[in-house]
């Protein structure tokens, strides 16, 4: 969850996107206790209920799927190229490759939803996110250089995580529509942990010190990250969601509006 993609094949963005816009703005499934419910009444008192077991019900899919909806397996989730920065071969970090687990576990807490102004707020949980895959370093992190090539292992446990999304009408042919026009992402772990091999080319002594350093200071490491890999997060949420919801009429994802 912390270090998110800018170009991949399969993107965790993506997978995010396809969950929130059932779960967040669609509400079009029925809520497993009431199947003959066709979506999330706005008009009805246990609306705000609804909405919530709508979007659990969809994070307990994502390890199997489902061909109705449209959704593939999320959970383990390929992602074949990863970029959480950029600024040229001097600073950069890669991941290549990569397995993504624990979406599926994601539980919403607490939730505000304003279909009238097309507003949505979330407040989830995810017990245990991990990262499996190759790395590919130059960068200095917490004021230190760091460089190396090689497998990596990273682990957020206890993720708070906070989606503030605003979106505006958009009328096509006659009928509704909404466009994301403000995504806004908190990402907040209680612990980090990190595996990086062969750091400095394989020096066994400077990698294991600079591991070590890296798990003790994780929250130093993540304060420096967390800025763009939101700022990304939005960015590219925004724009493929209302690309999403382009296919949806607005009063088909809530009944009653």
């Amino acid at each position: 969850m912390c270090l998110l993609p800018v170009r991949a094949r399969t993107s965790v963005t993506m997978v995010i996107v396809a969950v929130i816009l059932v779960a967040v703005a669609s509400c079009s499934l029925a809520r497993p206790a009431d199947e003959k419910n066709n979506g999330c009444n706005v008009k009805q008192d246990t609306f705000t209920s609804c909405f919530m077991d709508a979007g659990n019900h969809l994070f307990k899919m994502l390890s199997k799927g489902d061909k109705k909806m449209g959704l593939p397996v999320l959970d383990p989730l390929e992602v074949k190229k990863m970029k959480v920065f950029d600024n040229g071969d001097r600073m950069h970090l890669k991941l290549m490759d990569a397995t993504h687990t624990g979406l599926g576990a994601s539980v919403i807490n607490k939730a505000q939803a304003d279909p009238e102004h097309f507003k949505f707020m979330l407040n989830m949980t995810i017990p245990k996110y991990n990262i499996k895959g190759t790395y590919d370093m130059n960068a200095k992190v917490a004021m230190l250089p760091v460089m190396g090539t090689g497998d990596a292992d990273i682990t957020l446990e206890d993720l708070t995580v906070i989606w503030d999304v605003k979106g505006k009408p958009v009328t096509k042919k006659g009928t509704q529509f909404m466009e994301i026009t403000d995504f806004k992402v908190d990402i907040v772990p209680k612990v980090m942990k990190m595996k990086l091999d062969n750091l400095f080319n394989g020096n066994q002594e400077l990698g294991t010190t600079m591991n070590t350093f890296l798990n003790e200071n994780w929250e130093d490491v993540y304060k420096q990250l967390k800025p763009s890999i939101e700022r990304s997060f939005s960015q590219l949420m925004s724009t493929l969601g209302s690309k999403m919801l382009e296919k949806i009429p607005y009063n088909k994802m809530f009944p009653g509006m």
